[in-house]
């Protein structure tokens, strides 16, 4: 995390700082938005669109308090926090660096585990494909936050994106990120099957 997500990173390459950027943006509005592009390649009628936007909220915010509950509970160190204070944690094999700081600052003030965004796009992934009844649907997303367009081939690939971008970012350790989409994945797949059926 220090050489990859730090602010002048050497080994963090330039689609990476892209994808960091890119991801940066409100993570359930662009969860929406990827909604009303998948919904552009596949239409559904009005029943079944209000059905999907609603359960893909109902997933976000539960997921949202999964989050919170686990960050209250664990309360982990940020990056910036442990690689700053790398002399405090009885590590011999970690080195601090007092003027560290993450690529996409300012740092998120709440601890590292679980990640907010990577549980959000578990979740929001599972309720798309559950209500598609596939992975594959291509789209193009516009980010608010970078001012780019990325295209994805599927709902799985733009969740994982999303979650390894926050470690670009300088924001989370790896285990957030993937616990984090896991957890999230867990909750979308819970209010897919059960909730307005």
């Amino acid at each position: 995390m220090k050489a990859l997500g730090g602010a002048t990173s050497a080994t963090r390459t330039p689609d990476q700082a892209a994808s960091a950027m890119f991801w940066l943006d409100n993570s359930p509005l662009s969860w929406f938005r990827i909604a009303r592009a998948a919904l552009a390649t596949k239409p559904a009628d009005a029943y079944a669109t209000v059905r999907l936007l609603a359960q893909l909220q109902m997933a976000e915010t539960d997921g949202y308090i999964a989050m919170c509950d686990a960050k209250d509970t664990y309360r982990r160190w940020r990056p910036i926090t442990a690689i700053r204070l790398a002399a405090t944690d009885n590590n011999p094999n970690t080195t601090p660096d007092a003027a560290w700081l993450p690529f996409a600052f300012p740092n998120p003030p709440d601890a590292d585990y679980p990640s907010g965004h990577s549980t959000e796009g578990g979740a929001a992934a599972a309720v798309l494909q559950s209500c598609f009844g596939t992975d594959a649907v291509p789209f193009a997303l516009a980010s608010s936050a970078s001012h780019q367009t990325r295209n994805y081939t599927g709902f799985a690939q733009a969740a994982a994106e999303n979650s390894l971008s926050r470690m670009y970012a300088g924001y989370h350790f790896r285990a957030s990120t993937v616990q984090g989409q896991a957890m999230g994945t867990r909750v979308g797949a819970y209010v897919a099957a059960n909730a307005l059926k």
